[in-house]
């Protein structure tokens, strides 16, 4: 397990990385600061529009994504 995920931390740059921790990591807080903003009543649109962004962001898979940006880098790789 180890093993392969060392494979993958070589084939992703670092940017690459960043936006997959960053999908981790940002959905869930932004539901958590929807979710404390409504239930303080501070802005109703706010809390609303958050909840909404972060389950959006949810919903994107990201690891098909960032697998077809290592395979078209490795075909262009090879065709040079």
């Amino acid at each position: 397990m180890r093993r392969n995920r060392e494979a993958r931390r070589r084939l992703l740059t670092r940017g690459e990385r960043m936006i997959g921790w960053g999908f981790a990591f940002l959905p869930p807080m932004l539901v958590f600061v929807g979710v404390v903003v409504l239930a303080n009543g501070a802005g109703k649109g706010l809390g609303i529009a958050l909840l909404v962004v972060g389950l959006l962001l949810m919903l994107v898979p990201i690891s098909p994504i960032l697998r077809a940006r290592v395979r078209r880098r490795e075909e262009r790789a090879r065709e040079e």
